[in-house]
């Protein structure tokens, strides 16, 4: 499933925005001033709330294709649900929605938990985020349709998508703005929002 959303990086913080969300000036500086406004604490607001119990989870090292790139024995791999109704083997349960989850180790046992998003968020529905981890869009990157239609892993154009040009030494203290999309990553400019 291809995201349909952007992530951009603003004075500092990482903000999640839907993909029809338009990057103006006055948005980048609404995100920068709000950046402003949160200086580093040492007490933070929670970024999620409990909305159900702890659920106990079982592990498998070889179910369905989980994390091929580790080795067999480092491998911890959570059952999927195997009738929708969110039991999985070995009686783990997992939420439909995977980002409404949190998963959390107790004396040596695993849970999961439903949570709900607590963050800072916009009218536009932008929310800051602690980090961002583009794993899966750089898989999008690096595919290209072959002539059969089935997609093809081609290391030039995944560099060529993602490539932004070096910062300048003036740009090196206060970095300019920067856009991450399935279509790749750009510098934008504050003032306009427009890509560099």
């Amino acid at each position: 499933m291809v995201s349909t959303q952007q992530v951009l990086w603003v004075a500092g913080a990482v903000w999640l925005c839907g993909g029809d969300v338009p990057i103006t000036g006055s948005l980048l500086t609404e995100l920068a001033e709000r950046t402003g406004r949160e200086p580093c604490r040492t007490t933070l607001p929670l970024l999620q709330r409990a909305t159900g119990a702890l659920s106990p989870l079982t592990w498998s090292s070889t179910e369905g294709g989980c994390g091929k790139w580790m080795p067999a024995e480092f491998r911890m791999c959570a059952p999927p649900p195997s009738n929708g109704g969110g039991s999985g083997g070995g009686g783990s349960v997992l939420p439909s929605d995977p980002h409404a989850v949190v998963v959390t180790a107790k004396e040596g046992n695993f849970y999961a938990q439903r949570v709900e998003d607590a963050g800072l968020e916009l009218d536009n529905h932008c929310r800051q985020t602690a980090f961002f981890h583009f794993q899966e869009w750089k898989k999008v990157w690096a595919k290209v349709e072959d002539s059969s239609g089935v997609g093809a892993v081609d290391a030039a154009a995944a560099a060529a998508a993602a490539r932004i040009a070096p910062l300048r030494p003036d740009q090196l203290l206060t970095p300019p703005p920067f856009r991450v999309s399935t279509a790749g990553v750009s510098l934008l400019d504050r003032t306009s929002g427009a890509t560099l």
